[in-house]
């Protein structure tokens, strides 16, 4: 059964605080029971995560973590996938707010 898509911005947050957090809410949400719509129904969701440089447009942001939610799922559902982070000219970590894409 299909379900829907949802976006999470998640501001200053870097990318492994957003795995983390997902991850968290993922195995949380796996393990409710639905026992008044069926006892036996379980509900999971798999996450793309992509770090915004402010430099990207958001567009394509979404669309790194759109592809990452897409291989979570090929990858057996139920999972997280985050985008490779880049480096900036200086080393160092040009990011500043973290997306995530579900379904």
């Amino acid at each position: 059964m299909g379900g829907e898509e949802f976006l999470v911005m998640m501001p200053a947050t870097a990318s492994i605080e957003a795995i983390n957090t997902i991850d968290r809410l993922r195995t949380a949400f796996a393990a409710l029971e639905w026992p008044t719509i069926d006892a036996g129904l379980r509900v999971s969701f798999s996450a793309g995560i992509a770090t915004h440089d402010p430099a990207e447009p958001l567009d394509s942001v979404i669309e790194r973590a759109d592809q990452c939610m897409y291989a979570a799922k090929a990858t057996g559902r139920n999972r997280v996938c985050d985008s490779p982070l880049e480096l900036d000219a200086m080393g160092s970590l040009a990011h500043s707010t973290t997306l995530i894409r579900a379904a």
